[in-house]
């Protein structure tokens, strides 16, 4: 077989690798969406790096993602040094993570997107995968849709290109997961919150019932054929951010009792401390904030 300039060539394929499948934990898909709202306003996307582990099958787990500033108006660039501090002080809560890929929150994948893929693949010990959140959501599609690509090499004699290969993908749900999304859900209730899709390995969507009164009921699961090449949230755009600025105004509250206890302007309690002190303890980023808990009066 020769090229058009009459040289022979040797082969003609694409080199896709292994066969991979990937797992996205909520918590990823948060990240991108809290990402995305507090995006410059001339930005089209954000894009990020996503921590997991990769098993010797090739299937890929995404458990945690954190932001990487870029910049493609003109010139294509990424923050590698703030990649890379990110990357220590993350793995320094959660050693077992390796980076496996990188986020965008767009549909959108194109030339520019080849360009950031490039970036990681020299940042990730195994090949990168890609994911996508769809943020545009509308009324014709009310839902975040969520895919995942591997890069593969287009070869003709000698790598000419890159493109992306959409692979199998799922919202992957532990039981604290489900029960944690489902408590939340039943915290805006009113804003009637349709529920979550798990796509279980058999390639079928379980539906969580975020409206089920009855706290401690497992959600009902409902078979339905997974759409070819992604998998969605179920949680519109409206509903994620009044999650988030209710979770924002609890906060406040928490930091608030928090400094009037220490400035002495009231008595602390000892069940509400241990409380908090508990959560601290829970979260992964606990250990990137330096807190001194020995002179809190409670």
């Amino acid at each position: 077989m020769a090229d058009l300039f009459g040289n022979e060539l040797d082969s003609l394929f694409l080199d896709s690798g292994v066969s991979r499948r990937v797992s996205v934990h909520p918590v990823v898909v948060f990240n991108v969406v809290d990402h995305h709202s507090r995006r410059p306003e001339e930005a089209e996307r954000v894009i990020g790096a996503l921590l997991g582990v990769v098993s010797p099958s090739g299937e890929v787990d995404v458990r945690d993602s954190f932001p990487v500033p870029h910049t493609e108006d003109g010139k294509v660039a990424v923050d590698m040094q703030y990649h890379r501090t990110m990357l220590a002080l993350q793995q320094r809560a959660s050693p077992n993570l390796q980076v496996v890929g990188w986020y965008s929150s767009t549909a959108l994948v194109d030339s520019k997107s080849v360009m950031f893929h490039g970036f990681f693949v020299r940042e990730c010990a195994a090949p990168p995968i890609h994911v996508t959140v769809d943020t545009a959501i509308d009324a014709a599609a009310p839902k975040l849709r969520v895919d995942a690509y591997h890069g593969v090499s287009l070869t003709l004699g000698e790598t000419v290109g890159s493109l992306f290969v959409p692979v199998e993908s799922r919202i992957a749900l532990s039981e604290s997961e489900k029960i944690g999304l489902h408590m939340v859900a039943r915290a805006v209730a009113p804003l009637a919150i349709d529920g979550v899709t798990d796509t279980a390995d058999s390639g079928a969507n379980a539906t969580a019932d975020a409206d089920d009164a009855d706290a401690d009921a497992a959600a009902a699961a409902a078979a339905a054929p997974a759409a070819a090449g992604g998998v969605e949230t179920g949680l519109s755009n409206a509903n994620v951010t009044a999650l988030l600025k209710r979770l924002r105004a609890q906060l406040a509250t928490l930091r608030d009792y928090a400094g009037s206890v220490v400035d002495g302007k009231q008595t602390g309690d000892a069940e509400t401390g241990a409380a908090m002190f508990d959560v601290l303890q829970s979260l992964p980023y606990s250990a990137l904030i330096p807190v001194s808990y020995t002179h809190l009066k409670l």
